[in-house]
């Protein structure tokens, strides 16, 4: 029942020029992505904690992170800076829109993986 609400309602965080091996979490949950990885689907709309290393390793590397709140149906678009290691929104409004508008379209839905809903309910009580 939650899937479908969220496949209706949820939320997306799509990632462009993620390089492989990059550390990506969101809330509880962190990987080191794969040549594919776009992002994460059927957030749950709320706040959440996005945060991103250069490297999957977890000793000795800088890592950043922010809060982003979602409604639902948001899509949150980034791209990867390569100089300064972090996620930045892209410059540009109208390009924003327009992956946002693909991600709705399930443009990039093989390249995003799903939000770990085992851990959900943890962080809504956190938060």
């Amino acid at each position: 029942a939650e899937v479908e609400r969220l496949q209706e309602h949820g939320c997306s965080v799509l990632c462009l020029d993620c390089p492989e091996g990059m550390l990506f979490g969101i809330d509880y949950s962190a990987w080191t992505v794969g040549p594919r990885f776009m992002g994460v689907k059927l957030v749950p709309p709320g706040l959440h904690y996005v945060y991103s290393s250069g490297s999957g390793e977890d000793v000795g590397v800088s890592r950043t992170g922010f809060f982003l709140y979602m409604r639902p149906k948001d899509v949150a678009v980034f791209r990867w800076d390569p100089a300064t290691e972090e996620l930045v929104r892209p410059d540009n409004p109208d390009e924003e829109a327009r992956y946002a508008d693909g991600v709705r379209g399930f443009d990039f839905d093989a390249n995003l993986g799903p939000y770990p809903l085992d851990l959900s309910s943890q962080w809504s009580e956190l938060t």
